[in-house]
């Protein structure tokens, strides 16, 4: 094999080890390193180890072009029941390392998040993902050092950080009853796209969920309690236009993988937490080029969009094989539609800038893609599922860097200065995709300085 001058400069500074004298740091001197996929980032199963859901589409696998398959991928939906107390079918089976498909026969392998887990795997991380029952954990475990955090995806963001607060707690006993000392425990948590988001709430409201009745939970900095640095990855602050893309038009790859309907994404709140702010005049009207509301009940039924397309009553009566008459089972759409608009409009106002009181241990750091074209504003047309890109700027693809910045320039006169509600102690601007900034080598080689190099407290 014959190098070029750019592979063997490459080459040689990988030979180099930067950060594996850093890395083989027992947790003593350091802080375990916890990782959080993005939306379809863990796999799915029904039942641990059984038939897949999400993830793995080589054997049987939910084919969501049955009845049996679509019950299992959609969450259910039940008339005035609130959404955490609607259980849906799978379990999770960690992060999605890589996907695995067939196509025309033959087994392919896409790396999904194989590089971010290996790279936290460099020279002494080891990739251990974590059980209910830490006491179940295999005895190399108590060496790790770093772990990964899966989760259902398809859940609304606020019920999966209750369940990040109980993995965390448990993965402390198990971490305190192995160290040599009894100095409090903190994590470094390196979280991807909308797991950035995921992060975040549970920074500032730990376990809570959101109010029924749509009022703000109460900020308590909880989470930071036990996080010392928050790396964010590409994470949609401001949302994503690919939200409303998937929400009214579906999902489909290109037939490597099976095509997703719009009715069966549209019960997932966690896709609702993804849309863009009305604010930013992202949507809008494909004839007039009015801005939309996308958190408005009545703006979906107008346009037909997702539940409330009259088209999707077929697949209703897949969903819903218990409703008798069509007219109910829309009338259940439309409560869990109005149920899921209003609780990611509610997470919105919890995110959409920073309480006071946060810990001045916390470190939040945000990676930013802004070198590919990235849709910024898109129309639709009533009672049609395509979705028109009418505008691009700056991002990863999926997320613009307006977006990630949570830039509230926009729909404003322009100001040179960036005006954003967060606070971040650092923003690093990667070059590619939505995914490839998990993958970039120098995005994780300044995550690697922040999480093994970077002076701490009393060292800085």
């Amino acid at each position: 094999m014959v190098l070029r001058a750019r592979d063997r400069q490459q080459a040689t500074i990988d030979e180099m080890d930067l950060y594996g004298r850093a890395a083989r740091q027992s947790l003593t001197h350091r802080n375990p390193v916890v990782v959080i996929p993005g939306i379809m980032g863990s796999r799915l199963v029904a039942g641990r180890g059984a038939r897949s859901i999400w993830g793995d589409f080589t054997e049987a696998h939910a084919d969501p072009g049955e009845a049996e398959g679509i019950r299992l991928l959609a969450l259910p939906m039940a008339l005035g029941r609130p959404l955490d107390l609607l259980a849906g079918e799978g379990t999770t089976d960690g992060s999605l390392a890589e996907l695995r498909c067939k196509f025309a026969g033959i087994p392919l392998k896409r790396r999904v998040y194989a590089d971010v887990l290996e790279a936290m795997g460099v020279a002494g991380y080891q990739e251990i993902a974590m059980v209910e029952r830490p006491e179940a954990l295999p005895e190399e475990a108590a060496d790790a050092s770093a772990f990964e955090f899966d989760y259902d995806w398809r859940r609304s963001i606020d019920e999966n950080a209750i369940r990040l607060q109980r993995w965390l707690k448990q993965l402390a006993r198990f971490l305190r009853r192995n160290r040599p000392h009894r100095e409090p425990l903190r994590f470094d948590v390196v979280a991807h796209s909308m797991g950035g988001l995921l992060l975040r709430y549970f920074l500032q409201y730990g376990g809570q969920l959101l109010p029924y009745d749509g009022s703000l939970p109460r900020p308590s900095w909880e989470g930071a309690a036990v996080i010392e640095t928050a790396v964010l990855m590409g994470t949609p602050n401001g949302g994503s236009a690919q939200a409303i893309e998937r929400l009214v038009g579906g999902m489909g790859f290109g037939g490597i993988l099976p095509t997703y309907d719009p009715t069966v994404l549209g019960t997932m709140p966690s896709l609702y937490q993804l849309l863009p702010r009305a604010r930013h005049g992202v949507v809008r009207h494909g004839e007039t080029g009015a801005p939309l509301d996308p958190f408005d009940l009545e703006t979906w039924v107008a346009m037909g969009w997702g539940l409330a397309d009259p088209a999707a009553a077929t697949m209703l009566e897949r969903l819903l094989p218990g409703v008798d008459s069509p007219g109910e089972r829309r009338r259940v759409a439309l409560d869990h539609l109005q149920k899921c608009l209003a609780g990611a409009a509610a997470l919105h106002r919890a995110l959409d800038g920073e309480p006071p009181g946060r810990p001045p241990h916390l470190g939040l750091h945000l990676f930013v893609g802004d070198t590919l074209p990235t849709a910024a504003e898109v129309a639709l047309s009533p009672g049609r599922r395509e979705v028109r890109i009418t505008r691009r700027t700056p991002g990863d693809g999926v997320v613009t860097r307006a977006s990630a910045l949570l830039d509230e320039r926009l729909g404003r006169p322009w100001t040179p200065r960036l005006l954003t509600p967060l606070r971040f102690d650092s923003v690093t601007f990667v070059p590619g995709n939505h995914l490839g900034i998990t993958r970039d080598r120098t995005a994780i080689d300044n995550v690697l300085f922040l999480l093994l190099e970077r002076p701490r407290g009393d060292e800085a």
